[in-house]
């Protein structure tokens, strides 16, 4: 499981990229509304969320200091101690303050997914609303910090200060801060990272293109007991619009065989490696794009096993090349291609 990626444990710099400066921003907030909802104690429970925020959104750098378990034993009392202060402060409660449970409900999502992301960024997907709000909170309370300050000002005189058009003041204010966080590098540019979220790492795959060209051929002309072997990136849409089965793909139980797969077809050196691979995964047909070179499955005595079959037209400049495998009659199933990549397993099923 350590070659995908959203498992892995997110740093400073993928907060920072996911988010620009709301992740602090939004944790700010929370420390604010912390100590003006409970005065004297929610400033104790900022100090602890303060903590929480080090231990989570800059854990690998705290952890160069204190050490891994030192990072998660400061964690875990951090969350710890936010936990039982919010139960003593509704017990000590007498009245509670307005809108009070949809802070609360906040708070808890936000503790809650921000610690499962600390060690997985699959989980990441779900603080931004809690971040969105506390940050929002941060920047009304701003605004109305400045504003009270505008009303009090000695140097104004009183006929002007009541001429203040305070509600503007507040919302320009408003308006100010989040342009600099949406637009102002310093400040994380977060709508440039959005919109490059949208329209980049998120876009429809594989759209109209060369690959959606191949996969409608396969999806007429191929069987659907034919296997393609193709990277990983592709195999749920092969499977899907192509209409075939694969080898490996997202979703696959052995990661190791992806790993096999780099090695032994698309970095291959030793062209019948590549051909005793494909046999012992049933492989009939193999798929490369210009970024895997094929040149040496054309190469040698071997040749001859490997049959353009698609695009019909123009085969050597294609972007995507699908070829239909005749094994040689010498080419036999290794078990070594089927390893797990624990040792303790594969001396189980005797995969040497």
């Amino acid at each position: 499981m350590q070659t995908v990626g959203e498992l892995n444990v997110p740093d400073y710099r993928y907060w920072v990229f996911r988010y620009g400066s709301l992740f602090f921003l939004g944790s700010l907030g929370f420390m604010s509304v912390s100590i003006r909802l409970w005065k004297n104690s929610g400033t104790i429970l900022a100090v602890f969320i303060f903590l929480f925020m080090l231990t989570t959104f800059f854990q690998t750098r705290l952890e160069t200091l204190l050490g891994a378990s030192g990072g998660s034993i400061l964690f875990f009392a951090s969350l710890g101690c936010i936990s039982l202060l919010l139960l003593f402060i509704a017990w000590r409660q007498r009245e509670a303050p307005k809108q009070e449970l949809i802070y609360i409900a906040m708070a808890v999502w936000f503790l809650l997914w921000v610690s499962l992301s600390r060690d997985a960024k699959r989980y990441d997907f779900f603080i931004g609303l809690p971040i969105a709000f506390f940050t929002t909170e941060l920047i009304h309370r701003v605004g109305l910090s400045v504003t009270e300050n505008l009303k009090n000002v000695r140097l104004l005189s009183a006929s002007f200060r009541e001429r203040l058009p305070l509600r503007v003041i507040n919302v320009g204010i408003a308006v100010v801060i989040i342009a600099s966080l949406m637009y102002w590098r310093p400040a994380g540019e977060h709508a440039e990272r959005s919109v490059f979220a949208a329209t980049e790492m998120r876009q429809a795959k594989p759209g109209d293109s060369l690959v959606a060209k191949a996969f409608a051929w396969m999806k007429a002309e191929l069987p659907g007991t034919a296997v393609v072997a193709a990277d990983w990136g592709f195999g749920s849409q092969l499977n899907v619009l192509g209409g075939v089965k694969t080898v490996i793909d997202q979703d696959h139980y052995i990661q190791h065989w992806i790993h096999l797969y780099n090695e032994h077809v698309r970095a291959a050196t030793d062209p019948r490696a590549a051909l005793e691979f494909l046999k012992t995964h049933g492989a009939t047909h193999l798929m490369l794009t210009q970024s895997q070179p094929p040149e040496v499955f054309m190469q040698g005595e071997l040749s001859e096993a490997f049959i353009p079959v698609y695009p019909t037209d123009d085969f050597t400049e294609a972007g995507i090349k699908v070829w239909e495998i005749h094994y040689p009659p010498d080419i036999e199933m290794d078990p070594k291609y089927l390893k797990t990549g624990f040792p303790e397993i594969d001396e189980t099923l005797g995969l040497h």
